[in-house]
């Protein structure tokens, strides 16, 4: 899977008309960060503010230390594919397990992806 290069781009939140800048989550989802009054100093400081952080943090949000933090299913979903990536190997190639993985995996996802893991229904 290729890395994506873009930067979210600071942009101007219609709603409130302050800064705004849409960061992805590295699960799918995306977080609007509101930045301050649009076109002024302050809110192109915090722009950077935030995209260093956000790639200091790998390209994923930040979670607050301070935050209580439960694992969602769609976090669950991303540990095991990168198990399987490794485990599913038959002489140097990935076998047609993995398909059979993403193919679950979408419908998984869809339903219950922001679900925490722990109050998936089993």
């Amino acid at each position: 899977m290729s890395e994506n290069l873009h930067v979210p781009s600071y942009r101007r939140h219609k709603q409130s008309g302050q800064a705004v800048v849409s960061l992805p989550d590295g699960l799918g989802g995306r977080k609007d960060v509101l930045l301050g009054k649009f076109g002024t100093q302050k809110s192109r400081h915090e722009y950077a503010r935030v995209i260093r952080e956000w790639e200091v943090n790998g390209r994923r949000l930040p979670v607050s230390p301070a935050a209580k933090r439960e694992i969602s299913v769609n976090e669950l979903i991303l540990v095991y594919w990168q198990f399987a990536e490794n485990y599913y190997i038959k002489d140097g190639l990935p076998t047609s397990e993995l398909d059979s993985i993403r193919h679950a995996s979408k419908f998984l996802k869809r339903l219950y992806g922001s679900t925490p893991a722990r109050d998936f229904p089993i």
